[in-house]
This record gives structure tokens, sequence and C-alpha cells, in this order.
């Protein structure tokens, strides 16, 4: 499951210009913690503020 997913699921709602795609920052989401889960493509990926 996305973040996307789990918020729409959890009843919050989102701006989605682009409709979820993550071609646009009205989504964008940066984890503090427990990025040791992620798969290494994930974690090569930057977030850029």
């Amino acid at each position: 499951m996305t973040l996307m997913e789990a918020s729409r699921f959890a009843g919050i709602s989102h701006a989605l210009i682009c409709s979820g795609n993550g071609r646009c920052p009205t989504c964008r989401t940066k984890i503090l913690l427990g990025n040791e889960q992620q798969t290494l493509p994930m974690r090569r990926r930057s977030y850029k503020e």
C-alpha cells in the first residue's frame, strides 16, 4: 500500500494536480523515521525541499 492509498483509506484528502502520479509537489512527503524498511531504489530517490 502506498502512502497515498493509506491516506485515502484513512479519509485524508489531498490536492492532486497530477492525480497522484508523483509529477507535481502537491502530495510530496518526506519520511523522517522508518526509512530502513524501504527498498534500495526508494532510498536512492532524493527529496528536494
